[in-house]
């Protein structure tokens, strides 16, 4: 289940504790990432397609992206 905020609740069958996934916009994404939000569409992160013309990205796999993408001197 999708919730308004876009945090997919998975059911894992047993009835105990559900995994929850953050689930991004583009906007909120280009917003953490500082980019512009058309970039965001060809960035190397998984996609999650929930429909034909609605797609998010997992939270999880923005941050993981910035941590592989980080060049400090």
């Amino acid at each position: 289940m999708v919730t308004e905020r876009g945090t997919l609740h998975l059911m894992d069958g047993d009835g105990g504790d559900e995994p929850s996934v953050n689930l991004l916009t583009a906007e909120e994404v280009a917003r953490i990432l500082r980019v512009p939000t058309k970039k965001v569409y060809a960035l190397p992160i998984r996609q999650c397609r929930l429909s034909e013309r609605r797609i998010r990205w997992d939270e999880k796999d923005v941050y993981a992206y910035i941590a592989r993408s980080k060049r400090c001197s």
